[in-house]
């Protein structure tokens, strides 16, 4: 059994030993990994092996190849840091979420991403994936026996001006004099971070009415 291993298992081992004497389980968890960051130039991944409360807990520290925050040899795999409290990725002597394991699995916030139809496109977050609900409504009054349909696009990608149709609502109806029909209908789509997205609407026969009932945009971290 190699040095690392046995580090790994005696502090996991630790850990559970402990853990009724601890806070309950919530977040963060015993197995998270996450990262922690000594000052800006040491900063190493860990798992957590034992919750003391919400926010601190104990850590199984990884060496990063190079160098250790404190005396000890960089040839040692591993090392327990004890009671270290959550902050974030800028944070000195703190752990926060591994980004490589849980990007776009926290909501972090929930907006309205401005959109509007046939309007510019919205950059919904440079540095964040983000989850987008729409809700359109096609209305249509034929009163021509030519029918009438229109369609509402959903376009997202990395330009400025994307030209990606992600997703679309159409509403046609056929031959008919003073005819009515409706449809509401959802566009959804989870664009990566820095992505634009933009909803423009389409006329295929007459001139339906289209209207943009909501819109909410959810973000991750």
């Amino acid at each position: 059994m190699t040095l690392r291993r046995l580090l790994i298992l005696l502090a996991l081992d630790l850990g559970l030993l402990v853990a009724t004497m601890c806070a309950a389980y919530a977040d963060p968890w015993v197995g998270q990994p996450v990262v922690y960051r000594y000052n800006s130039t040491h900063i190493y991944t860990a798992v957590v092996v034992n919750v003391i409360d919400s926010t601190d807990c104990d850590l199984v520290v990884f060496s990063n190849g190079s160098t250790w925050f404190n005396s000890v040899s960089a040839s040692v795999p591993a090392q327990l840091v004890s009671y270290v409290a959550q902050g974030s990725s800028g944070d000195d002597n703190r752990w926060s979420w591994n980004p490589a394991t849980y990007v776009g699995s926290f909501v972090t916030s929930q907006d309205s991403p401005g959109l509007s139809l046939n309007g510019s496109a919205v950059q919904l977050h440079a540095s964040k994936d983000t989850e987008l609900h729409l809700t359109v409504r096609i209305d249509l009054t034929i009163t021509v026996i030519a029918g009438m349909g229109g369609s509402v696009h959903l376009f997202c990608d990395s330009s400025s001006t994307p030209t990606t149709e992600v997703d679309t609502a159409q509403l046609a109806h056929g031959l008919g004099v003073a005819t009515t029909a409706s449809l509401t209908a959802s566009l959804r789509w989870r664009p990566p971070r820095g992505h634009y997205c933009k909803v423009t609407t389409t006329s295929d026969t007459g001139s339906p009415t289209f209207t943009l009932v909501r819109q909410f945009l959810q973000t991750f971290d």
